[in-house]
């Protein structure tokens, strides 16, 4: 059973009474981000649910973490993690725009 196919098995309460499943919308922006992805798809950042509904990916290159979180409501959140406060950028916007979502992952960019 692939990664994907484990987070489409997710029921509602499957982190507790208050989670809920894997929603439509984080699944179809996650699978439009994978298709413009291709291979340039890295496998430490391997989708994981959230009890909101959502998908998170978190992966590590360099001095920095990110995390990238498709959220069950549709919304988006990215954030950038450095070994300093100042180096840490997050944004949090209430669509998916895939074209931030292509330039934080492959450049770890977080435009404000």
């Amino acid at each position: 059973m692939s990664r994907l196919d484990s987070l489409l098995a997710l029921r509602d309460g499957w982190d507790g009474p208050n989670s809920i499943a894997v929603s439509k919308q984080a699944l179809m922006n996650y699978t439009r981000f994978i298709d413009l992805l291709g291979p340039r798809l890295r496998m430490d950042a391997e989708p994981m649910a959230t009890p909101g509904g959502g998908i998170r990916m978190e992966w590590e290159r360099g001095p920095y973490s990110y995390i990238a979180e498709l959220e069950g409501n549709g919304g988006m959140f990215l954030c950038r993690l450095g070994q300093t406060p100042d180096d840490d950028r997050e944004i949090e916007l209430p669509y998916t725009d895939l074209r931030m979502l292509m330039e934080f992952f492959e450049g770890g960019t977080v435009v404000r």
